[in-house]
């Protein structure tokens, strides 16, 4: 209901870990809603216009993950249940192609990639299931990607907004030698004051 909404964020944006309350602030300049800092993201939001409002301005932002279940989560049977749970055909296509970016653990999932595997394999196994087909995995360029963050107990299913990292969106796609990520430099800048002007 309503209610239970309210009290549930939609999105959440990442960041460097420190960073939390100049994207905090960026965020709520931005204008959006029920915005609240966790430890290296924000939660804000309460419909899909503010998601993509983040994704267009934001500029300290590392990617914006839009929550598409949050479950209790005590062991790979549980992970691969509530994963089962979602309509993954309202998110990818049987053709498309997904990855899946697993952080957390807990006591039945120590490893990222375990938790990454188990995941992957409740999503093509449904898809396949439904429609005779799977997706495939394309780490580098994927149709959609997929975030999991486990916290010990309890799961948490999001799809990532953009599908890269943001500092990935410039115009240059070769680093230097000692790079800095623009969403970190932006944050920083605005640290010091220093907003354009």
């Amino acid at each position: 209901g309503e209610e239970e909404m309210s009290g549930r964020p939609e999105f959440v944006a990442t960041c460097s870990r420190g960073m939390e309350p100049v994207l905090e602030a960026e965020l709520r300049e931005l204008g959006l809603s029920r915005v609240r800092q966790l430890r290296g993201a924000v939660v804000f939001g309460a419909g899909l216009e503010e998601g993509y409002r983040a994704l267009l301005w934001s500029r300290c932002a590392s990617r914006i993950l839009a929550e598409v279940s949050r479950f209790p989560c005590w062991s790979a049977d549980a992970l691969y249940a509530g994963v089962g749970d979602v309509d993954w055909a309202d998110h990818i296509a049987s053709d498309g192609s997904l990855a899946v970016d697993f952080v957390g653990g807990s006591e039945a999932i120590r490893h990222n990639m375990y938790g990454a595997r188990t995941t992957k394999d409740a999503i093509v196994d449904q898809l396949r299931h439904r429609f005779g087909r799977r997706p495939d995995v394309d780490v580098t360029d994927p149709d959609v990607r997929v975030n999991v963050h486990l916290d010990g107990k309890n799961a948490t299913v999001s799809i990532d907004l953009a599908g890269v990292a943001l500092h990935e969106r410039g115009f240059r796609r070769a680093a230097g030698p000692a790079p800095l990520r623009e969403t970190l430099a932006a944050s920083i800048l605005r640290m010091a004051g220093w907003h354009g002007r």
